[in-house]
């Protein structure tokens, strides 16, 4: 559902309705992803704890936009795209999920080069 003057993408969450999601936001769109997509990049991390930046912190330590009463996480565009660029070669478990991947990157690349802010949130 289309909310004031963001606009919904739930190309990647229909048919997913009730399941956790992520949502990220970027100048007037929320891009809704069912957290299976999520979970198939960043629940098995290519770094070790200690190394984890962005998505991959969030995700697995449960931290930012994935932490506790956590409503909207405001992100580093360029630390976020620097994790998830190292799931580039990652052979994912669902079809969809590279587009997913592809998708967050585009996000990510336009947000640095505009110099934008881009929100996160998990429901």
């Amino acid at each position: 559902m289309d909310t004031g003057k963001i606009k919904d993408n739930i190309k990647y969450y229909e048919g997913y309705e009730g399941e956790t999601e992520t949502i990220i936001t970027y100048k007037n769109v929320s891009y809704h992803i069912w957290n299976g997509y999520i979970e198939d990049i960043f629940g098995d991390p290519v770094l070790s704890g200690d190394d984890w930046n962005g998505f991959t912190r969030d995700y697995n330590e449960m931290v930012g936009a994935y932490g506790d009463d956590v409503v909207e996480f405001i992100i580093s565009p360029e630390e976020y795209k620097a994790d998830l660029l190292l799931y580039d070669k990652k052979n994912f478990n669902y079809e969809e999920t590279k587009e997913v991947y592809e998708m967050i990157l585009s996000i990510l690349d336009m947000a640095v080069n505009d110099n934008e802010v881009v929100s996160v949130t998990s429901e």
